[in-house]
């Protein structure tokens, strides 16, 4: 039985609207995003068929000079909340917000472009379908893996 949103069931949202801004990087999540994921428990056909057309996220590296320049750059008063945070106990706050000014100066660097298409809420259904059958003949293969290799221990 496929996914399908409550807000499509109770017709919210329709087969041919256009969906969200595209999220980099669902088609190969971190295992911190696989853990909230499970948390969460969001439906991994869904998750899969929306993955299906997500850009995939590059390691940009950046040259010690462009971080240097921008370590320069910052503000003196910047600067100061943030070791003051540190001598404060607070390192895990400072490093969030020094990391989060860092990504913001880097997002503001490539624009707010973003390459990935948008589909449809019915085809993203169709991904979410395709996902589904996807999965299923995996266990499914696995499945007979598992029995094969049963077979053969108890031969032996």
């Amino acid at each position: 039985m496929s996914f399908v949103p409550v807000s499509h069931q109770m017709g919210l949202v329709d087969d041919d609207e256009i969906e969200p801004v595209s999220v980099g990087g669902l088609g190969n999540l971190t295992s911190g995003q696989q853990a909230l994921v499970e948390f969460l428990e969001v439906d991994e056909d869904l998750l899969a068929g929306a993955g299906t057309r997500s850009p995939v996220l590059r390691n940009e590296g950046l040259a010690r000079e462009e971080v240097e320049g921008w370590i320069e750059a910052l503000p003196r008063d910047e600067v100061k909340s943030i070791l003051n945070l540190l001598l404060e106990s607070k390192g895990q706050l400072a490093e969030r917000t020094i990391k989060n000014r860092f990504a913001a100066w880097r997002r503001s660097l490539r624009g707010d472009r973003t390459d990935a298409p948008r589909c449809t809420v019915g085809e993203l259904l169709k991904n979410v379908e395709a996902a589904e059958k996807l999965r299923l003949e995996q266990e499914k293969r696995e499945k007979k893996q598992r029995e094969i290799k049963r077979c053969k221990e108890r031969e032996a």
